[in-house]
């Protein structure tokens, strides 16, 4: 997506290309209140929440650990 900037250059919009930020297995264990080694065994056996393979380090998208949180939700009277 391109926009003109007030001296007629096009300029990319970034915020169309770029997804929102991902967090760290270390972010997304303090978000939990797991420990990092829970998540780690949570992505070998492939349960609970998707990650995003980035070379040899894990991200997690904020979206994906939102969801996780109200799939999880328990009580209430939802």
């Amino acid at each position: 997506m391109f926009y003109t900037s007030p001296n007629h250059t096009p300029k990319i919009m970034f915020e169309h290309l770029i997804p929102e930020q991902l967090l760290t297995r270390k972010e997304v264990a303090e978000i939990l209140k797991l420990s990092p080694h829970t998540l780690t065994l949570w992505a070998m056996t492939g349960k609970h929440l998707p990650f995003v393979k980035c070379g040899r380090y894990v991200r997690y998208k904020p979206q994906d650990v939102r969801d996780y949180i109200e799939r999880n939700r328990q009580g209430g009277g939802d």
